[in-house]
């Protein structure tokens, strides 16, 4: 392994970023599920169905209902969400230092400057999906093994999903399903197979936007020579995008960057309405490097 590619793949930068990321989520996900069932008084009729009917046992059941693993899951898109463009760009940010230290230095020995520059936007570009994504699996990871451990054995709704489908993880079909790949796998493959859901949507969710997203990161810094843009326009783009189609753009709304993410909090979310919203900053970034990278050739840069 060259010394450039343990470079690239070896940054504390992104380990950071990995540990601030989780522990967002984790935080995110203790406020939200422990923190405010302790402090709500879970008096009156409302909890009478749970076993004991005390305020006690419904608090109880509450914190174990949080850790089924649709509700953990769906703690990635919560507090974290300001999180989401700055992962890939800032595991990207390595390309930048590159572009103004190593290339510069490595120019006069290229023999292929076009395949040079796409192979290194390429390589920054795929660990920023494969960091990303690796992140995310570590989420889901500790998620499968609470959920197993708390939820299952703690709630009405585990034992019976337990019961009627047989595996540690399986939800209830009574209950609800998620759109995303069911026109692919069938109407209840969330509900038999979340795990497999889950591995599937990160794909999608955090490789694909990752690299997505680090290519967004890496074209902007070809229009401009301040490397702080490069991070603030996807990261504009995305929230502000996201907003904007919301709001006032609902007919677009499939196209608003969070869309994404949407079948993480959604249950009718579809296949198509996380893969569309890349569709914009993927056709920008192509074009712009397209332009750029070829353009660079010919005047010798």
């Amino acid at each position: 392994m060259t010394l450039i590619t343990k470079r690239r793949i070896y940054q504390k930068r992104m380990l950071i970023a990995v540990f601030v990321f989780l522990l967002v989520c984790f935080v995110a996900f203790f406020f939200q599920w422990i923190y405010v069932p302790l402090t709500t008084n879970f008096g009156g009729p409302d909890f009478a169905y749970i076993k004991g009917g005390t305020p006690a046992t419904a608090r109880w059941h509450q914190i174990c209902q949080g850790f089924q693993l649709d509700k953990w899951m769906t703690t990635v898109v919560n507090f974290p969400f300001p999180l989401l463009p700055l992962m890939p760009s800032i595991f990207a940010y390595n390309f930048l230092k590159e572009k103004s230290g190593y290339f510069t230095n490595a120019y006069t020995r290229i023999g292929d400057y076009r395949r040079f520059m796409w192979k290194s936007v390429g390589v920054h570009a795929l660990l920023s999906g494969v960091y990303f994504y690796a992140t995310y699996l570590v989420f889901l990871a500790v998620g499968m093994v609470l959920s197993a451990t708390v939820f299952y054995d703690n709630t009405v709704y585990g034992a019976e999903a337990r019961k009627v489908l047989g595996t540690a993880w399986a939800i209830n079909p009574h209950y609800y399903t998620k759109s995303f790949l069911a026109n692919v796998f069938g109407k209840y493959f969330f509900n038999h197979f979340p795990i497999e859901f889950y591995v599937l949507f990160g794909l999608v969710a955090t490789f694909v936007f990752g690299v997505v997203y680090g290519l967004f990161t890496i074209s902007v810094s070809f229009l401009t020579d301040k490397k702080y843009l490069s991070v603030l326009i996807p990261y504009i783009y995305f929230v502000f995008g996201s907003l904007l189609f919301s709001l006032l753009l609902n007919r677009l709304l499939i196209f608003a960057p969070i869309s994404t993410f949407g079948a993480l909090a959604f249950n009718r979310e579809g296949t198509l309405s996380s893969v569309l919203p890349l569709a914009v900053p993927l056709l920008f970034s192509l074009v712009v490097l397209r332009i750029k990278i070829h353009r660079g050739d010919k005047l010798g840069f």
